[in-house]
């Protein structure tokens, strides 16, 4: 889904681009004393460059020149330069005192922020809520003894879908609630491929060795945290199950799509029921029972967490890139549960790691150093105020505090011109028919736009939003629970009418955007 959605990102973008083009043979460049943006952009030219050899250089020479990278981000942007300038109002927001008239959802935000802010109380819990979130749920036999982790006489499918559901770690396949992309207006069941912890190429391709090294070191010191608190010795360590873990985990990389996607649609979609699911899953013919899998169950312990919503084998899904799930049940026929429930564990600590102390941020935050070059990992102060958890609370603050009516009204007059340029270009083109057109101009007409903030913001509207969520004073805690939240949000979405004037991102995101799906355009 999100490959597909990329590259129909990429087709609005050149017209956009196309479009702006045509309006610029009429517009002068010069700067303006009172239009910081437009003179942003001016500076960023490297006029010396001809724009009809290196376009690129042309626009963009400069920009390094006027913009110092920060230390330690691997992308450097106007994105980047305009959410530093936002953080600092968020920031303030949030570490204000309560007054009497904040609203419990506001006064939520601000329990989460300095519960991500505790430092002393994260680190004093140390690695422990990680360790507990995997014991509470049979452990990791990479550091159990074999008897150990067999009494807990918990199946993979039982562990999987226990974090599936509760933390959404999508380690072996995926569940998820979107639109129909070929049918917009209702929302359907997805059944796909995982999503890995590296990217395939760099798991599969014997050339990506800098990242295999980093990734294998990563492990182990990762698998020593867990050992000093386990009940094998350390010099005994399961060696052999760690070469098993990674000789699977590339096994299951090799089965999944490229990053690229499939780009024929027809090919990536297949709309089916749950028993056909089945009978495709099951055409594998597999002996073993580790590779058995109730596709039925599967999806009805999900909707445990929403009882309201009742699921039987008629139900329609779509299952993008079929042909994986025999070639998975193929790899499942041969590996041994220990193995599979090892990478499902893995899986579930690179995705908490974030949450935890400092010893594991950092053990993540160096092996991105030593995968990319960079680290993607911020401050525990940029990641507070970016944090998620209570994101819509914190945009209706922002949007009280920053946003104005007139600011709006300028954005909406702006996206209004560009969707005029672009349908004039589109009726001036030599190399489209009538008909195509006709329908692009309609489209266009029919863009459901988010400017600024939804006119539904209200502190009634923002309380009901988080009714069901109760903040802790655990950093980690809340983001478990903030999970669950979320997935119960999600799974009540199914068979519902799509609502496509329901806002994909908070306001407090910097970002603009086109989603071919909901043929939505966000300005924020």
């Amino acid at each position: 889904m999100i490959r597909l959605k990329q590259r129909n990102i990429g087709y609005f973008m050149i017209l956009f681009i196309l479009s702006l083009f045509s309006l610029s043979k009429s517009l002068p460049v010069k700067q303006s004393d009172n239009f910081q943006p437009g003179n942003d952009l001016v500076n960023c030219l490297n006029e010396s460059a001809d724009p009809c050899n290196d376009f690129y250089e042309y626009a963009c020479g400069q920009w390094t020149n006027q913009h110092t990278p920060a230390e330690g981000f691997p992308i450097w942007s106007n994105w980047y330069l305009i959410s530093h300038s936002v953080r600092p109002k968020i920031k303030d927001l949030l570490t204000r005192a309560n007054s009497e008239t904040d609203i419990e959802a506001i006064r939520k935000a601000r329990k989460v922020y300095q519960a991500c802010m505790n430092k002393d109380a994260i680190e004093a819990a140390g690695a422990k809520p990680v360790i507990k979130l995997v014991n509470d749920n049979g452990g990791w036999p990479l550091v159990m003894k074999s008897d150990e982790w067999k009494a807990k006489n918990l199946t993979w499918q039982q562990i999987h879908s226990r974090f599936l559901k509760t933390l959404g770690v999508e380690a072996l396949f995926a569940i998820q609630m979107p639109p129909d992309v070929k049918n917009s207006s209702i929302t359907r069941l997805v059944v796909s491929e995982p999503n890995l912890v590296l990217k395939k190429k760099e798991l599969v391709d014997s050339k990506n060795f800098r990242q295999s090294f980093a990734y294998t070191g990563y492990k182990l010191r990762v698998t020593d945290i867990f050992l000093r608190r386990s009940s094998v010795e350390e010099e005994l360590g399961n060696v052999s199950l760690l070469v098993e873990l990674n000789n699977f985990e590339k096994e299951l990389a090799e089965i999944t799509h490229d990053e690229q996607g499939i780009n024929n649609i027809d090919e990536w979609y297949s709309l089916m029921t749950i028993d056909e699911l089945q009978e495709l899953y099951d055409s594998a013919n597999m002996t073993s029972p580790t590779a058995q899998i109730n596709w039925l169950e599967t999806i009805r312990d999900m909707f445990t967490l929403t009882p309201e919503i009742t699921v039987n084998g008629s139900e329609p899904i779509i299952v993008p890139g079929k042909e994986f799930f025999p070639k998975f049940a193929a790899l499942l026929n041969k590996t041994a549960p220990e193995t599979i429930v090892n990478y499902i564990v893995w899986c579930v600590i690179t995705d908490v790691s974030l949450y935890a102390n400092d010893e594991l941020r950092m053990l993540l935050s160096d092996f991105n150093n030593r995968r990319v070059g960079a680290d993607p990992i911020g401050t525990r102060e940029y990641d507070c105020v970016s944090l998620e958890q209570m994101g819509r609370a914190a945009s209706y603050l922002f949007v009280k505090e920053h946003s104005s009516e007139e600011s709006k009204e300028a954005v909406q007059e702006l996206v209004g011109n560009i969707q005029e340029a672009m349908k004039n270009y589109i009726q001036q083109s030599t190399w489209l028919d009538n008909e195509t057109k006709n329908l692009a101009t309609e489209k266009i007409d029919a863009i459901i736009k988010f400017i600024g903030y939804p006119d539904e913001y209200t502190d009634s509207n923002i309380n009901e939003y988080y009714a069901e969520f109760t903040p802790t004073d655990s950093y980690f805690e809340n983001e478990m629970r903030s999970r669950v939240f979320q997935m119960k949000r999600a799974l009540r979405e199914l068979r519902k009418p799509t609502n496509k004037k329901e806002w994909p991102v908070e306001p407090k995101a910097i970002n603009a955007y086109y989603i071919p799906v909901l043929n939505t355009m966000g300005e924020y």
